[in-house]
């Protein structure tokens, strides 16, 4: 049984707790409480919600008030953790820590009938920790990047999260509540391998395992287009040597002259001897002709 005094009123209320109903609730779950002290609500006219420990709640009732519903039409929280109903029903947005086998105190005030209350004791539900992977188990990472890995942490009591590195521990956290990361940044080649995330709470443990492969850098290689281009124009090219076809050319040209220019001089000559000695250099010229025909 307890005893406390109401603020509001100033009449002594008795609280049996050996009548409490008892909820349980996972942590951060949003939880509805009825305040179910009468059949009806008719007559009654304002209703107070209070939380407090079960050894700390006799004479403390100013600092453990939490939510108050006037003439059932006006409401009041003390916080945004609550909100309170016209009706009385009380909502705890997320159960916390805090609120783990704390006793919700019902108080409703009726025209000339006593006061009632019902009493709720919000019990933690207690879990072993689970893990959940943000990322798939085999990450390819370049070598000189940075490496991040991420994990949702469950569970209740809040667990230890350790990672390490085959074997060796690279970061140890506790009361992870909500989630855990590592990052290692300039990630190097001998940094490869199995990364193992663990939690654990006096319930249970988990774990995980991510394989990390660092790859080389690739080389870089520069290709004919990355060089620069100069180009000179004809003028600026000093000419060194004819081309072989240009030369071939020129020679070829030049000896054809001569011999034009011996036939030409051997015509012009014998044509000016007389004629006695141009029939005999004609008939010789005709006789080595034939053998020349002859010979081949």
């Amino acid at each position: 049984m307890i005893i406390f005094y109401s603020y509001l009123t100033g009449a002594v209320i008795e609280i049996p707790t050996n009548s409490a109903r008892r909820v349980t609730a996972r942590i951060y779950q949003r939880v509805f409480l009825e305040c179910s002290v009468f059949s009806d609500q008719e007559g009654v006219t304002d209703i107070d919600w209070y939380r407090c420990s079960t050894n700390d709640c006799d004479g403390k009732w100013n600092k453990n008030w939490i939510a108050q519903v006037q003439n059932m039409r006006n409401t009041d929280v003390v916080n945004s953790s609550f909100e309170v109903y016209t009706n009385g029903t009380l909502v705890i947005e997320r159960v916390l820590p805090v609120d783990d086998e704390k006793l919700f105190i019902c108080v409703a005030h009726r025209k000339h009938v006593e006061r009632k209350q019902s009493n709720t004791i919000i019990s933690v539900a207690k879990e072993k920790p689970q893990l959940i992977l943000e990322s798939s188990t085999t990450l390819h990472v370049m070598e000189g990047k940075d490496l991040h890995l991420n994990a949702r942490v469950q569970g209740y009591p809040f667990p230890r999260v350790t990672w390490s590195h085959h074997g060796h521990l690279l970061k140890d956290t506790s009361n992870v509540h909500s989630e855990t990361s590592l990052k290692i940044p300039n990630v190097k080649v001998s940094e490869r391998g199995l990364y193992t995330c663990y939690a654990e709470n006096p319930f249970g443990n988990d774990s995980l395992i991510v394989n990390v492969r660092v790859e080389d850098q690739p080389l870089t290689t520069t290709t004919e287009s990355d060089q620069p281009v100069t180009a000179a124009t004809e003028s600026d090219q000093p000419v060194t040597a004819a081309t072989e076809s240009g030369g071939s050319s020129s020679t070829g040209g030049f000896i054809a002259a001569i011999v034009f220019a011996v036939l030409l001089s051997v015509v012009l000559i014998i044509f000016c001897l007389p004629i006695k000695y141009r029939r005999a250099i004609i008939v010789q010229l005709k006789g080595l002709l034939r053998r020349c025909v002859s010979r081949r």
